[in-house]
């Protein structure tokens, strides 16, 4: 959707077989991220790295792919200070992760929504961050026991 909308989309991931379809911006030339039209994607192997590159992105869609590899995921100052700098950028963020467990517990503060696929993950490790942990629970529910039947299902949460 952002591609349709020339929007610039930036994936900043740890793994070089993913996200293929989209042309590869150079570890060594992070600079390039600020001028590139479209999409591109950048794989990062160290939390340095991953802020250097987010920090260079403005004006688009940034998609921080599986990000246990490269933020913490405990409450960290660093987090919030990229996750307030992005709004100030006209940066959207998409943060995918496994599980609740692997999002660092600032961006519960900032999500507007909780795209749910089916997970093992323990939701009650996060309990104290959802605005309604017990919509949430059933939700994850909900989408577990539909994931049985299709893996590729997912419901859109609004966190409210």
């Amino acid at each position: 959707m952002a591609l349709e909308q020339k929007r610039r989309v930036l994936v900043v991931t740890s793994h070089e077989e993913e996200w293929l379809n989209f042309p590869l911006v150079h570890p060594r030339f992070p600079q390039r991220i600020a001028t590139y039209v479209g999409g591109r994607r950048i794989v990062v192997h160290s939390r340095k790295a991953a802020y250097e590159a987010i920090g260079m992105f403005r004006h688009g869609l940034l998609i921080l792919d599986d990000c246990r590899r490269y933020l913490p995921t405990s409450q960290d100052d660093d987090v919030e200070e990229l996750v307030i700098s992005t709004r100030q950028k006209d940066v959207d963020l998409l943060v995918v992760c496994h599980n609740f467990e692997q999002l660092p517990p600032v961006f519960f503060t900032f999500i507007d929504y909780f795209f749910l696929f089916p997970t093992q993950g323990n939701l009650r490790r996060r309990k104290d961050y959802f605005a309604d942990y017990d919509r949430m629970e059933a939700a994850v529910r909900q989408i577990n026991e539909m994931g049985k039947r299709d893996p590729h299902t997912f419901k859109i949460i609004k966190n409210e």
